[in-house]
């Protein structure tokens, strides 16, 4: 079955130059229909901003 949402090699850095600092790097997922996606956040809209940047 075919997923409803892909997401492929995200990478966040926040900084720039030698003050960079990897959050994330190289992270992948599938979501599939039926599956629950649960949120654990005090600030939910810049997780989601991940996505959408």
């Amino acid at each position: 079955m075919e997923p409803l949402l892909k997401v492929e090699n995200i990478k966040k850095t926040y900084g720039k130059s030698s003050a960079a600092y990897t959050a994330l790097e190289n992270i992948s997922f599938d979501i599939h229909e039926g599956e629950f996606v649960g949120h654990a956040s005090a600030a939910p809209l810049p997780d989601m901003r991940l996505l959408l940047d």
